[in-house]
């Protein structure tokens, strides 16, 4: 049964990381979603307990998915679980930061399913992710019609955040 759910999260790793890189080309208006799946809803007051990833970028892991809100893992094998949804519109970085939401869901999805290997990866790829999104900050002035435009995920990964 473990391997199926392994399956089942590779699957939704691939097609999310497919989604986001396919976002990249669009300049359309999207949300971001790894599958579709009703939300389920998850506090602001999420605590340590509820969070089973405790590898390299655990705080990450922890911070984002808390900060996002509405997902849960898969319970058996044919559940796709309810990955997080994040906005992408506003600007590039956005995608970055919903790919590193996707990958926080993911390794802690992993970890509770004790693949820890697989977790780790996850939580690596989404630590590169938030990086690839901090490098897009700018302190440069916008230039327009006179609004000023805000990343939709500023308030999920801000460009002043410390990545250690």
């Amino acid at each position: 049964m473990p391997r199926t759910i392994g399956a089942t999260f590779l699957s939704l790793i691939l097609t999310a990381a497919a989604v986001v890189f396919a976002l990249n080309s669009v300049s359309k208006t999207v949300v971001t979603k790894a599958a579709t799946a009703a939300p389920v809803t998850a506090s602001e007051t999420t605590s340590l307990a509820d969070f089973t990833y405790n590898g390299r970028h655990s705080d990450w892991v922890r911070k984002l998915l808390t900060r996002v809100g509405g997902w849960r893992c898969p319970s058996n094998a044919s559940d796709s679980g309810g990955p997080p949804s994040v906005k992408a519109e506003e600007c590039m970085r956005d995608k970055y930061v919903a790919a590193a939401v996707l990958y926080a869901w993911a390794a802690e999805c992993y970890a509770r399913n004790e693949e820890d290997s697989k977790a780790q990866d996850a939580a690596d790829h989404m630590y590169e992710e938030l990086k690839n999104a901090k490098g897009l900050c700018s302190d440069a002035p916008s230039f327009g019609f006179g609004t000023k435009t805000e990343c939709d995920t500023i308030k999920i990964f801000g460009c002043d955040e410390a990545l250690e």
